[in-house]
Order: C-alpha cells, then sequence, then structure tokens
C-alpha cells in the first residue's frame, strides 16, 4: 500500500521529513494505520486472487509446468500408472548402473525414454514383458561392460593374454572355435 497507493505515499513521505514534530508525526501515523487498515480488506482480495491466477491449471498449463490437465474421474488410474512406470524405471535403472559408471541420471533417463519409444511407440511398459528392446539393450550395456572389463584386464596384463584365450577357447563349443579360428585368420590378411 504504501509503494502503490497514493495517499499513503504521501502520508509517507511526510512522514519521513525531519522538520515534523512528534505530535504531527504520531498523527500522520494514526492517518496512515487508519488508512492501511480501510484499505486491507480489497489488498488482501486482490493478494489472493493474483496468486490463485499463478495456480490455476490452465496457467500452469500455458506456462509449460504441466502437459495436460487431468479429470478428476481418471486422476487415480493416471496416477496408478505413472507411479508404475516410474517404479519399472527405477528398477531398469538399478540394473543399468552397475554397467554405466560415468552415466549420470539424465542421460540414463535419456536412454530408457528412447529405448521404450523404439520397442513400444510410446512410452508404455510392463513388468512381464522383459522379452522387448529395452531388456535387450541392458543386455548389450552389461555385455559391453564385460567386454571393456576384458580389455582393459588384458591391456593391464599383456602376459596372460595367450593363457586367457586357451582358457577361453577350451569353453567353446566346436563351432565357436572354428568361429574364432576364421576370425583370427582374418586378423593376419
Amino acid at each position: 500500500m504504501q509503494r502503490l497507493y497514493k495517499t499513503c505515499i504521501q502520508i509517507v513521505e511526510k512522514l519521513t521529513s525531519p522538520q515534523l514534530n512528534p505530535d504531527e508525526k504520531a498523527e500522520l501515523q494514526k492517518r496512515l494505520a487508519a488508512r492501511q487498515e480501510k484499505l486491507l480488506p480489497m489488498y488482501h482480495q486482490v493478494a489472493i486472487q493474483f496468486a490463485d491466477l499463478h495456480d490455476t491449471p490452465g496457467r500452469m498449463e500455458e506456462m509449460g509446468v504441466i502437459t495436460d490437465i487431468l479429470k478428476w474421474h481418471s486422476s487415480r488410474e493416471f496416477f496408478y500408472w505413472h507411479l508404475k512406470r516410474r517404479l519399472l524405471e527405477r528398477q531398469l535403472k538399478r540394473k543399468m548402473k552397475p554397467v554405466t559408471h560415468n552415466v549420470g541420471e539424465g542421460e540414463l533417463n535419456s536412454m530408457l525414454h528412447r529405448w521404450f519409444v523404439e520397442d513400444r511407440g510410446t512410452v508404455n511398459i510392463r513388468e512381464d514383458s522383459m522379452d522387448n528392446a529395452v531388456s535387450d539393450n541392458i543386455r548389450c550395456l552389461q555385455r559391453e561392460h564385460v567386454l571393456q572389463q576384458v580389455r582393459s584386464l588384458i591391456q593391464d596384463n599383456p602376459e596372460v593374454a595367450m593363457e586367457s584365450i586357451v582358457h577361453i577357447t577350451q569353453h567353446m563349443t566346436p563351432s565357436q572355435r572354428s568361429e574364432v579360428t576364421r576370425t583370427l585368420a582374418n586378423m593376419d590378411t
């Protein structure tokens, strides 16, 4: 009120005057208090209306804070599926964390979103469908992580590389051994 209402501004200006005697100052303070008390209900109502303008669903959607306004009758279902999706995302992130050390939370969210869209066309996940693109991608991440660890170990200890190859080939099927032999032969050319 002291900033916006003209009469209050004038009274406050007079109150700051150094030539005021105590009686005049007390009178001005009484007038200011009376004026503020009279204006308080109107200012209170305006403040409530102003705050409500910022918190309405329409305004929040307009500002991009929310993406859609929920209907009350479908809100329970919406939040059920939203919570279920969040819990499944969290479960998948826990599987991904050990094999993605340098990846932040935002990147993990982005990867999961991309995988869901590739798999279903939308962000739609089900607990029982572990035979999908998301689980395939997690298996690929785990595979890459293991391969990176093996590469790192062999680079750090080159003297065990030959022994490792012999040990690995002993646990392969004959067809896998022939594939390794073909791959090694092609490496020479």
